[in-house]
């Protein structure tokens, strides 16, 4: 239910953050468990991050540690994950530190976590063959990273 409501928009995303629901989809993406429930954690962050503004999105990163929580999903294996949510996910934080003028330290925290690494076996993977938005969105996360 969460993750429709993050896809409504930034009004919608603003009650899920008023509600301080926000740490609590992280901690979800993060625990190990049933894989229903972390993909739908991870369907919500993706939607909050893809249609919330840069300023939830900037709370997302940093006060909630949602960018390194992605990277711990992808880290862990993928192939069970909603893999091109995590990676629109990622581009759209990316796009929006650029908007908030914070491109260089979300940055670092993707080179933190070795997400640059990460995103590029992402590539190589035969989990990104025939899934065109998937190769779009790591490319675009690797192509930001790289002008940092």
């Amino acid at each position: 239910a969460l993750s429709n409501i993050a896809a409504s928009g930034v009004e919608h995303i603003r009650y899920i953050v008023e509600a301080d629901l926000v740490p609590i989809l992280v901690d979800i993406m993060r625990l190990e468990g049933d894989p229903e429930i972390r993909n739908h954690a991870v369907w919500g962050c993706g939607n909050l991050v893809s249609e919330g503004s840069a300023r939830q999105v900037k709370y997302f990163v940093e006060s909630c540690g949602g960018l390194e929580a992605f990277f711990q999903v992808l880290s862990e294996g993928y192939s069970e994950q909603p893999l091109s949510s995590i990676l629109e996910g990622i581009a759209s934080i990316l796009r929006k530190g650029t908007e908030l003028g914070d491109t260089a330290s979300f940055v670092e925290r993707v080179r933190s976590v070795d997400g640059i690494s990460i995103l590029q076996n992402v590539l190589k993977s035969d989990s990104s063959e025939g899934f065109e938005d998937i190769k779009i969105f790591a490319e675009t996360a690797l192509s930001i990273c790289r002008e940092q």
